[in-house]
């Protein structure tokens, strides 16, 4: 038996069959999770604005736009399900994409068969033209641009008002100012750093990366409902009928919504910490901000720690009182021990998760501010 202590109250876990690589993702994995609030608060504290006045109204509007995007592909399914009206809508708006041509001919083509007469290899051509139509790759890559470069350009706007080079705007000038700022790569300002160029470009492609995960996870779970309802009607079960199959994707779509809230919420933070940190000139002091609804253990236990910025050629480095705008976790752990042989170990200080200049974890709220002098 191994001992292992969350916060709350020590228990014990067996992990006397795994292999230490097994027995160090189990760890790894519990730690984690920890850093998710209750299951019975996640729905609602998702949807908590957030707490940094500088970008809760972008992160709105990006769910906005993101369930915006989600509902269309919901309406279009629902539609072509529907045994009455089984039709997939023409394009004729902004969300098409440059293939529309193509899509419109297998639009037609899919429209020809009637619900019951199509194949299980047409249901498939089905979701791949809806996502292709709302989630094509030209989408993505707006939406990403439309989170980053507003996310970068409102730190760098915090960073000169936190230094008294401007007035910080109000609540309600917040929408006049995003507003102006562009919304892509086309538009930015030039007094940009090469520095800071480089934080919009990584930060553009992570998020674009994320918002490709959830299509493509989009793509085979409704792919997936699709055949196991199909299959249900086919084999006459008592739930085999187009109604369930219909609530069956409705009940899919909260879920989706709640992951792109979290891209929202994980990828503006991001982009905004690592923009503020490179807004800044070396040597200035930073103070990590923790404090908001759901914190977990390990960044309840850094709000408030003041670091120092250096360059990031700087070395070594001091993990515990420096920060630089590409510092992050990648490769160490959240879980203090670590098995070895037949024995659980500490971990040593290289190993462990440190304070990074973005998030955390994912959907984590943590930011910076500068440190009173």
């Amino acid at each position: 038996m191994m001992q292992s202590s969350p916060p709350a109250s020590p228990f014990l876990m067996d992990f006397g069959p795994l292999s230490c690589h097994c027995t160090n993702a189990a760890l790894e994995g519990l730690y984690k999770a920890m850093a998710d609030p209750p299951a019975e608060e996640a729905d609602a504290w998702i949807w908590l604005p957030h707490q940094n006045p500088w970008i809760s109204e972008h992160i709105e509007n990006i769910t906005a736009r993101g369930n915006r995007i989600l509902s269309r592909i919901q309406d279009e399914l629902e539609s072509v399900t529907n045994i009455n009206s089984p039709q997939l809508k023409k394009a004729d708006d902004p969300w098409t994409p440059p293939s529309a041509a193509a899509l419109e001919q297998l639009r037609l083509q899919l429209n020809a068969i009637p619900a019951d007469r199509k194949s299980i290899d047409d249901w498939m051509r089905v979701v791949d033209y809806v996502i292709q139509r709302y989630l094509a790759a030209d989408v993505i890559k707006n939406e990403a641009d439309y989170i980053t470069v507003r996310a970068v350009l409102l730190a760098k706007l915090q960073a000169a008002a936190e230094q008294g080079r401007h007035t910080p705007p109000d609540t309600r000038q917040m929408s006049v100012l995003l507003a102006a700022l562009p919304s892509n790569f086309h538009a930015l300002p030039r007094d940009l750093t090469p520095r800071e160029l480089n934080i919009l470009q990584f930060s553009a492609q992570e998020t674009a990366n994320h918002i490709t995960d959830l299509a493509q996870q989009v793509r085979s779970s409704v792919k997936s409902t699709l055949l196991n309802g199909i299959r249900a009607m086919s084999m006459g079960e008592p739930d085999g009928t187009w109604n369930k199959l219909q609530q069956q994707l409705f009940d899919q779509f909260g879920t989706y919504n709640r992951d792109w809230r979290r891209i929202a919420i994980t990828e503006t933070g991001n982009a905004t910490n690592a923009g503020f940190i490179s807004s800044l000139a070396v040597g200035t002091k930073v103070r990590r901000l923790e404090a908001y609804r759901g914190a977990c253990p390990f960044c309840a236990s850094i709000a408030g720690r003041v670091l120092t910025i250096v360059s990031e050629d700087k070395s070594p480095k001091d993990w515990d009182h420096e920060v630089w705008p590409t510092k992050n976790n990648i490769g160490r752990s959240a879980s203090p021990r670590k098995r070895v042989g037949n024995v659980l170990v500490a971990r040593t200080d290289e190993e462990l998760w440190k304070i990074p200049a973005g998030l955390v974890h994912p959907h984590c709220r943590g930011g910076w501010s500068i440190a009173e002098r």
